[in-house]
């Protein structure tokens, strides 16, 4: 019997066979689709990571050199397979590695003109293909965006005005005495191993940190403290060789409890700078020498200090000196680690020199006429100098290629008198006028006695006139130089060689302002007032005879023993008249870094 209609029905209903097909078929739709939008977004991602790392190395190439960093960028885009259109933006801004601060202070917004830029941020965007991905979406690629930041922290590190030339053993004696009320006899050899003592600045602060219990994390932040002296000695004797280490022992052993302000030694441009400025600290290495003498500078600031100077000059006999630094302009310190910007000052110097010489340097001045005593009291007043970190280029390609660039100046010793770097005198200031901040002026400038003479006068007929003692008088004044700037460049193979110093300002100024000095046109002598009575109608022209005969004389005889004073005392207190001695210490080239 067939099956009737309604039989076929059910038993289709009920048959299941090829039911596996369906669903095989659907679920293989939904797989597709699943692995399509799997490998769209893996792509997605693939692209994304591309991205980012194409957009690290335009902000890593970029902040190598700010002022191209568009141009930088771009092309490390082209180079990696990108186009430059890619490039949406490049901004700049100030990024401090400083641990203390929260991580959304650390980059701070900046113009490209700022001076302070040291880092760049690069945005870039790129079209990507969605493929299998398209079919979810009304369009067929998807616009991905990538952000980088990069920073580079360069310095250098740069010291102005020390020279110490001769080592004279007296006048540093005098001079490190004066400032730690101690009482040492260091020797020549002595300073020579202090010179050679190399010391590098964090050290130098961490072992001063544990010696005055200094706890914070940030060892810059100590610059910002006022040490006890004998604290600041003994931590420079701790990071010292032992040799040098004996040396300065006694004296931070001896030495007065006075505070020392530490910044006036070591200044930063920007203590912020945290870990690379720590870094920078580490880099710089000076001598236990300059220490000692920087710490003495900042004490014995605007005091007056007898110096006992021990010069080899034809003539001298015995020399009286004084000295007077005052202090350094806009608190400047001594050492300066920095970036461009950062700048350092030399303070004003004045000198006193009071030289009794040999009576022969001015040889026969007529018949009857005896020199007794030549006495001739000179003061220098010294203009300071001042220099500028104008740029620091780390990525230099060559060894005479500029690396780092100074912007130089000579100042005037008194703005308001003129634009000279030096006046010279020859006279007598009262101490009040020495010991002063106002510069020394040829107003105030009063007679000195120079000249002791015993006379004897032949008179036909009668008696011989004897005068067993006339004082001559003396005075001058001569200005030095004019105050202007320059630049001083550092090569590559400079900064390879470190430290380097260069002199910059006009060299053998003070030979032609000691002969200005003694000129006749300059020199004005008289007769002591309190000896104007003697100086009767037949002594008065023997007197005026060698009156008139002495500024040649004054001239021949004693321009080289005045140059020879002068130039010993300066060269051993490191100062140079319309000149200043620049050491670049080290140049500091950061690591690039992403730091967003």
């Amino acid at each position: 019997m067939l099956p009737t209609d309604g039989q076929n029905l059910c038993r289709f209903r009920a048959d299941e066979s090829g039911a596996t097909a369906i669903v095989v078929a659907v679920s293989m739709t939904v797989l597709i689709g699943f692995v399509a939008l799997g490998v769209s977004v893996a792509h997605l991602f693939f692209e994304q990571r591309t991205l980012q790392t194409r957009a690290d190395l335009a902000a890593i190439t970029a902040v190598a050199d700010i002022a191209s960093a568009p141009t930088r960028a771009e092309s490390a885009l082209e180079h990696n397979s990108m186009a430059a259109g890619d490039l949406d933006s490049v901004s700049y801004g100030r990024f401090t590695a400083n641990p203390d601060m929260a991580i959304e202070d650390r980059m701070a917004t900046r113009d490209a003109s700022d001076a302070d830029v040291n880092a760049v941020t690069v945005s870039i965007a790129h079209d990507v293909p969605l493929s299998f991905g398209a079919i979810f979406s009304d369009s067929d690629s998807l616009r991905l965006t990538a952000q980088a930041s990069a920073a580079s922290v360069d310095a250098a590190s740069f010291t102005l005005g020390s020279r110490l030339l001769r080592l004279d053993a007296g006048i540093l004696n005098d001079l490190l005495n004066a400032a730690f009320g101690t009482n040492i006899t260091l020797d020549a050899l002595d300073y020579d191993a202090l010179a050679n003592a190399d010391i590098a600045l964090l050290p130098f602060l961490q072992a001063l940190g544990t010696d005055i219990g200094f706890s914070a994390g940030n060892y810059v932040e100590i610059l910002d403290l006022d040490a006890d002296l004998p604290d600041l000695l003994e931590a420079l004797g701790v990071v010292s060789p032992t040799a040098t280490q004996l040396l300065i022992t006694p004296i931070a052993s001896t030495a007065d409890n006075i505070l020392v302000p530490l910044d006036r030694i070591i200044s930063v441009s920007d203590p912020n700078l945290g870990v690379d400025l720590l870094d920078f600290l580490d880099e710089t290495h000076v001598s236990a020498l300059d220490v000692l003498f920087a710490t003495a500078d900042v004490i014995n600031a605007s005091r007056t200090v007898a110096l006992d100077a021990d010069l080899d000059v034809e003539g001298l006999i015995s020399l009286e000196t004084e000295l007077r630094v005052s202090e350094r302009p806009a608190h400047s310190g001594w050492v300066m680690v920095g970036e461009p910007g950062s700048t350092l000052h030399t303070a004003q110097t004045r000198l006193r020199a009071e030289a009794d010489l040999n009576t022969d340097l001015l040889g026969n001045l007529g018949v009857g006429v005896e020199v007794l005593n030549l006495h001739l009291p000179i003061y220098a007043e010294i203009a300071g100098a001042t220099a500028s970190l104008a740029s620091n280029n780390c990525r230099t390609q060559a060894a005479f290629d500029p690396a780092v660039t100074f912007d130089t100046g000579l100042q005037a010793v008194d703005e308001t008198a003129g634009t000279h770097v030096a006046d010279l005198f020859i006279g007598d200031f009262a101490p009040p006028d020495f010991d002063s901040s106002i510069p020394l002026s040829a107003s105030t400038l009063d007679y000195a006695d120079f000249l002791d003479l015993s006379l004897v006068i032949a008179v036909p007929l009668l008696p011989d006139i004897q005068i067993g003692l006339l004082t001559l008088q003396i005075k001058s004044h001569a200005t030095v130089g004019v105050s202007d700037t320059g630049e001083i460049t550092f090569t590559a193979a400079d900064t390879a060689g470190s430290p380097t110093t260069e002199t910059f300002g006009s060299e053998n100024l003070l030979s032609s302002g000691v002969a200005d000095l003694l000129d006749a046109g300059n020199l004005d002598l008289r007769v002591s007032p309190d000896d104007a009575g003697l100086v009767t109608v037949l002594v008065a022209p023997v007197v005026n005879t060698v009156i008139d005969l002495l500024p040649g004389r004054i001239l021949s005889g004693l321009l080289t023993p005045v140059d020879g004073i002068l130039d010993g005392l300066l060269d051993a207190l490191g100062v140079g008249v319309g000149e200043a001695d620049l050491t670049l210490v080290q140049q500091h080239c950061g690591l690039v870094r992403l730091v967003r």
